[in-house]
């Protein structure tokens, strides 16, 4: 594995451990009882660390990419083997959930089943990713 000069380290710590709050706050959230469960709420998160997880990526791998929480945008930017950490189906099946679920009326509200699956989504997303970067970046 090619060194990678320790600011560039740095910058993948932070957007993985970001990522990481992302998945913590859905992981809790999805454990509330229905009748008060924000099921848009881990919509959102789920989508936010992936996102997050595909920036700290495209960091170590030294790739730049333009401030966008679209992730048919991002994941295509990954180098292979890597871009395989996220089927373009699940990309856009998800980018609703960046922005359209935090405002009414501009999608339907998330069921329990889809905030299942995009927590799932975003767990099997994350063990992927993680495995391309290095131990000593990861929370």
């Amino acid at each position: 594995m090619t060194r990678r000069p320790p600011e560039i380290l740095d910058a993948v710590h932070r957007w993985a451990r970001k990522a990481e709050h992302d998945l913590i706050t859905a992981q809790h959230t999805f454990s509330l009882d229905d009748d008060v469960c924000p099921f848009d709420t881990i919509c959102f998160h789920a989508h936010q660390c992936i996102a997050k997880y595909l920036k700290a990526l495209l960091t170590f791998e030294g790739t730049r990419f333009y401030r966008s929480h679209d992730l048919t945008e991002l994941a295509p930017l990954l180098s292979d083997p890597s871009s395989e950490a996220l089927p373009a189906a699940d990309c856009a099946e998800l980018n609703s959930y960046a922005v359209e679920v935090r405002y009414p009326d501009e999608r339907p509200e998330p069921t329990r089943d889809e905030a299942a699956i995009a927590l799932g989504v975003a767990q099997e997303t994350r063990d992927a990713i993680r495995r391309f970067l290095p131990e000593r970046v990861l929370v």
